[in-house]
């Protein structure tokens, strides 16, 4: 880290120059959102005055997301990133720009334009946060990788916490095309800092591989292919059906039960947000840890609670305090459910996968906006309430034991990798690794014996793999040199300069006695190498030493 930070915490996050950018890009966007959100539904009432056509607008506003989110994450698994990230930015500002003239028109017609206009932009949206959480893993390393999607959650949070202070700063800067106007230099703005960024935003030869269709099908079958991923996102769709039912019930309560009357409706709302910014340090924190499927169910046990406890509660402080507490709840599982899903998920999958889970989070939503009505009118207003936390409530129970086993066979994973990640954990190019890399390297390396004079790597073949040795020795000759070039013992390493420089290997290795060696695949040890600015910079000084050491002929070091 360029800074020295450690680990894991937020000034080692922020200390990555193309996260930072990343970033300042996401909260000047989110914020120019919310004063388009507030300024859509400010214009269609005074033009119109029509609660219908608010509705209409919200719907149309999730549409996009619920049935073209799963190709926008294909789009960000099949193009460079980055740039899928800036066209988004730029088409956006471009129809905010267009709105803006719209707007200057107080007729019925325009609104619908509005309309239209929405979802066209929020379609244009739908790779963009797929390909933000897709390319957040290569622009951090492991070991701050949650408190990156701490700091990313919290963007939201603010929002949701400072919405109704941001939607009255808009009633002073003017009308709504005014707002519509800073939208579009939020989107340029936030294609700039995305510009700056020097990551490549493809993931290997991802780009090449067939259509969007087959990154959509590959996604689903990365989710039906793991249990870890079902729980999750069977939970991220419980939390959205939630929050879809709290979307209407929060109106209702603040005017009948707390007695503060309709408009003060976007305090209920703000205080989930403040409660996700307290609690953010210590979403990082749990979402570091190995084991977090029971962290998430527990968390999301608790964001239950306060939705029930409303059905009763008629005191407003002590309603702000339980929905701070939800909101506290929420960040947590958030945040967990981020980080486990693009630690578990093939990272050229992700984008795919967050489309789909994105896709189910927004129709859920939009569900649980569908039956709060229909329990309204079964229940009554506290008995939709208690419902809507009962059924979370009861998501999270069936959940326990699936997280229970899940965090068991992590454990037990865990324990069968040990031998692997204390052999590769000695070797020095790895000694700055988190417990996390060195574990994705372990269980992605094969263990072999190896007889004596069994030749491990030939002189002239493709390079491959990188060999940690764990036991026994080996030596290193070349052709035309009489004598062995050196004699690598446990410990040891062989293999890193052919990959590095991706040329034949240039010298044979052979093993001396029996030996027991770890194989680690070229491209995952390529991968992590270049995930920890430490790692890179141990591994380049380890090869210029090694070559630098040598005084025979052209390249004498095995690789």
């Amino acid at each position: 880290m360029s800074d020295g930070a450690r680990g894991g915490t937020f000034r080692a996050a922020l200390s990555h120059r193309d996260y930072r950018l990343l970033l300042g890009g996401l909260a000047v966007s989110d914020s120019g959102n919310w004063l388009y959100a507030a300024a859509s539904i400010i214009y269609i009432l005074d033009v119109t005055g029509s609660t219908a056509l608010v509705a209409l607008s919200g719907v149309v506003r999730l549409l996009p997301f619920v049935v073209f989110e799963p190709l926008g994450g294909a789009i960000a698994d099949r193009y460079d990133r980055r740039k899928v990230m800036i066209a988004s930015d730029l088409i956006r500002a471009g129809l905010m720009l267009v709105l803006t003239f719209v707007a200057m028109s107080e007729s019925t017609s325009a609104v619908y334009a509005l309309i239209a206009i929405t979802f066209v932009s929020n379609t244009v949206s739908t790779p963009y946060y797929p390909a933000v959480t897709a390319i957040t893993p290569s622009i951090v390393p492991e070991d701050d990788l949650a408190a990156a999607n701490a700091l990313s959650g919290t963007i939201d949070n603010f929002a949701i916490a400072f919405g109704p202070a941001l939607s009255f700063v808009l009633l002073l800067l003017g009308p709504p095309p005014v707002a519509f106007a800073l939208n579009a230099l939020t989107f340029l703005f936030s294609a700039l800092m995305v510009s700056r960024m020097h990551v490549r935003g493809k993931v290997g030869d991802v780009e090449v591989e067939a259509s969007l269709r087959s990154r959509v099908v590959a996604g689903a079958r990365a989710i039906r292919g793991s249990k870890e991923t079902v729980l999750l996102v069977g939970l991220v769709m419980a939390f959205g059906f939630t929050f879809g039912q709290e979307i209407v019930l929060f109106g209702p309560i603040s005017e009948e039960f707390l007695g503060m009357g309709l408009d003060a409706t976007g305090l209920l709302f703000a205080a989930p947000g403040v409660g996700g910014i307290l609690a953010t340090g210590a979403a990082a924190r749990l979402a570091s840890r190995s084991h977090t499927a029971a962290i998430l169910t527990i968390a999301t046990l608790v964001s239950a609670i306060p939705i029930m406890a409303l059905s009763v509660v008629r005191n407003p402080a002590a309603a702000y305090l339980l929905l701070t507490i939800e909101g506290a709840a929420y960040i947590i599982a958030d945040v967990v459910s981020t980080t486990t899903l693009q630690r578990v998920v093939p990272r050229d999958h992700i984008g795919s996968v967050f489309g789909i889970v994105g896709s189910f989070a927004v129709a859920a939503i939009a569900l649980g906006s569908l039956v709060a009505p229909i329990t309204i009118e079964l229940f009554g207003l506290a008995g939709a309430a208690a419902t809507a936390g009962a059924l979370l409530l009861t998501a999270t129970v069936l959940s326990l034991p699936g997280a229970r086993a899940l965090d068991r066979t992590a454990a037990a994973r865990l324990a069968e990798l040990e031998p692997a990640v204390t052999a590769i954990g000695r070797l020095d190019i790895f000694e700055p690794a988190s417990p996390a890399q060195l574990e994705a390297l372990a269980a992605v390396a094969t263990r072999e014996v190896i007889a004596p004079g069994a030749v491990v790597i030939r002189e002239g073949d493709e390079p491959d793999d990188l060999f940690a040795i764990e036991s026994g020795s080996v030596e290193v000759t070349k052709a035309g040199v009489a004598e062995p070039l050196t004699t690598l013992d446990a410990g040891d390493y062989f293999g890193e300069i052919g990959l590095l420089h991706k040329r034949p290997r240039t010298a044979t290795v052979t093993a001396v006695t029996g030996s027991v060696v770890y194989r680690i695949p070229g491209a995952d040890f390529l991968r992590i190498a270049n995930e920890g600015p430490r790692i890179s910079t141990t591994l380049l000084a380890v090869v210029s030493n090694r070559l630098a050491a040598s005084s025979v002929q052209d390249d004498p070091d095995p690789a």
